[in-house]
């Protein structure tokens, strides 16, 4: 943890950080140690390949399950009282086609303010999924990538324009940015022939502050996206992508 004042400021932020991470520990527990009743709600649960949906969470959990959520958007409204805070969100599973970029932003409410990504709105295709934390693989909202300008680099890669949506419940992010798309070279690191089974790398860094709309809890924010993942790229496009959000008051 960095350090940046001394006295009680220091107390105080040092205190959130174990209370935060007190709180994930038993967000842990909560999500992985036997959570089966006759109650049938539904609850996200850890798989080998990413995200299921599982039923029967005894209530009296659901409830500490919802205290510590609470808790940990405490600490995120405590870190944005401090000034600046990071999310870690994960773009998972099989995209859906949803559209262009102009429905989506009318559809999600968010002024995009004609900036120019220098294509129209109407080439980027946009495609939704879970947006999870990719420690618990909690499905936390939805992720919305939006592509356009998609070219060959002539070694099976693809380089791309992307403007990428992070809708929470306490308010929507939007990034943009370019993305290179390396292939995999067959039969190292992709997964091959498994349900795993990937075919390009993503990855992605701002060279300036790229969140470009902010809403909800997020309004008045700025920040950075960065990206690192994998997608499946054939007759559909499933998702792998993590994001790292470093947000600042503006």
């Amino acid at each position: 943890m960095e350090i940046l004042h001394q006295g009680s400021k220091t107390t105080s932020l040092i205190w959130k950080a174990k209370f935060c991470l007190k709180t994930r520990q038993t967000l842990e527990n909560v999500l992985f140690h036997g959570i089966v009743t006759s109650t049938q709600e539904h609850f996200v649960q850890s798989s080998s390949n990413g995200i299921r949906e599982g039923e029967g969470i005894d209530m009296r959990k659901l409830a500490l399950l919802s205290a510590a959520l609470l808790a940990g958007l405490y600490f995120s409204g405590a870190a944005r009282a401090e000034g600046a805070a990071t999310l870690v969100l994960q773009m998972f599973g099989e995209g859906t086609s949803i559209g262009t970029l102009d429905q989506v932003a009318a559809e999600q409410g968010i002024d995009l303010g004609n900036r120019d990504f220098g294509h129209a709105y109407s080439e980027f295709q946009c495609h939704t999924m879970a947006l999870i934390d990719p420690a618990t693989k909690l499905q936390l909202g939805s992720g919305i990538d939006c592509l356009a300008n998609i070219q060959k680099d002539g070694n099976g890669g693809l380089t791309l324009t992307a403007v990428s949506f992070f809708v929470l419940p306490s308010g929507t992010l939007v990034s943009s940015g370019q993305t290179s798309l390396p292939a995999f070279i067959n039969n190292f690191g992709d997964a091959s022939g498994s349900d795993n089974a990937r075919t390009h790398v993503t990855g992605s860094i701002p060279s300036g502050y790229n969140i470009i709309a902010a809403t909800g809890q997020f309004a008045g924010m700025k920040g950075k996206v960065r990206l690192s993942g994998s997608m499946n790229i054939g007759d559909t496009l499933f998702f792998d992508c993590i994001f790292v959000l470093d947000l600042e008051s503006a």
